[in-house]
C-alpha cells in the first residue's frame, strides 16, 4: 500500500519573505505519533492581537503552494499559520496521509496557536485548505470552538470514491479493484466518517464557509463539490466555480484570489 501511493518528500523552494517580501518564523510543533509538525508563521502587527488563519496544503505538495493568498490575509490583518502536514515539507515522515492525518495536524496546530502563542486571538480562528487539505480542514472544524471561518479550494467530497474512481480510470476493475480497496479501508481507518460530506452537514450554522472549485478539475472532480454545496448548513456561505480551471492552476486565475479577498474583507 505504500508503494501504491508513494511520493518524494520535498522542501518548498521558496518562502514569503522572497516571495512576497514578508517577513516569517520557522515555528515547530508536536502533533499525533510523537511527532513534529513545520510551519512558517507570519506574524501580523496591526495590533497585538490578531486574527489567524491556518493554511494547509493538499497530498503530496508542501507549504510553498498556497503562498499566492498569504498577501490577502496579511493585508486584512490576519496572521498566517503555514503548516506542513506529517510526510510533507520538512515535517516529520509518519507512513500514509489521508484525510484524518491531514485534520489532526490542523487541530495540532489549532492547540499550537491557542496555547503557545500570546499574539493570537484564540477567537477568531479560521481554515483554509486545498484538496486533501481542504478535507481535513472539514473535520477538524467540526472538532474545534475556536474556528470561525473556513475556505476550501478543490475538495473531494469523498475519499474512498475519489480512490476508486481513480483505480477505474487506469483501467483497473474487477477482483483487483476490489482487493485495492479493501486494502486502501484497512490502511485508512475510519476514513469513511470523516469525509468532507459527512462532516460539512455537522459544522455550525454560524461558521461561514467559501468553496471554490475548477469545472474541468480533475483530481476532485466538479460534481463532488456540488455535492458539497448541496450540504452546507452555513448561514453565509458562497459557493464558486472557476470556469475552465483544472484541480493545480486555480491560482492562475484572477477570479479565485479576487473571491477569496472579497470572504475575509467580509468576514474580518
Amino acid at each position: 500500500m505504500n508503494r501504491l501511493y508513494a511520493f518524494k518528500q520535498t522542501r518548498a523552494k521558496t518562502n514569503p519573505q522572497l516571495q512576497h517580501g514578508i517577513a516569517f518564523q520557522d515555528v515547530h510543533f508536536p502533533t499525533v505519533n510523537n511527532k513534529t509538525l513545520h510551519a512558517w508563521f507570519i506574524a501580523n502587527e496591526s495590533t497585538e492581537t490578531n486574527p489567524t488563519v491556518i493554511l494547509t496544503h493538499g497530498w503530496s505538495q508542501n507549504a510553498e503552494y498556497l503562498l499566492p493568498v498569504v498577501p490577502i490575509f496579511y493585508k486584512h490583518g490576519f496572521n498566517v499559520l503555514m503548516i506542513e502536514s506529517r510526510s510533507h515539507g520538512q515535517s516529520d515522515h509518519d507512513g500514509l496521509s489521508h484525510t484524518g492525518t491531514f485534520s489532526e495536524d490542523i487541530q495540532s496546530a489549532i492547540r499550537y496557536l491557542v496555547q503557545e502563542r500570546d499574539d493570537v486571538d484564540s477567537n477568531k480562528i479560521g481554515l483554509f485548505g486545498f484538496s486533501m487539505g481542504a478535507a481535513g480542514t472539514y473535520h477538524a472544524a467540526s472538532q474545534s470552538e475556536h474556528v470561525k471561518f473556513i475556505v476550501t479550494m478543490g475538495c473531494y467530497a469523498n475519499h474512498q470514491r475519489l480512490l476508486r474512481r481513480d483505480w477505474i480510470k487506469y483501467g483497473i476493475s474487477g477482483r483487483l479493484l476490489q482487493m485495492i480497496m479493501d486494502l486502501t479501508r484497512n490502511n485508512f481507518p475510519n476514513d469513511e466518517e470523516i469525509q468532507p460530506n459527512k462532516m460539512i452537514s455537522r459544522i455550525s450554522e454560524d461558521i461561514p464557509i467559501l468553496i471554490i472549485h475548477g469545472t474541468l478539475d480533475g483530481g476532485a472532480p466538479f460534481e463532488d463539490a456540488i455535492e458539497l454545496r448541496d450540504l452546507v448548513k452555513a448561514r453565509v456561505s458562497k459557493f464558486v466555480a472557476i470556469e475552465g480551471a483544472k484541480h493545480l492552476n486555480l491560482f492562475r486565475y484572477e477570479q479565485t484570489l479576487k473571491e477569496i479577498d472579497q470572504f475575509v474583507k467580509c468576514i474580518r
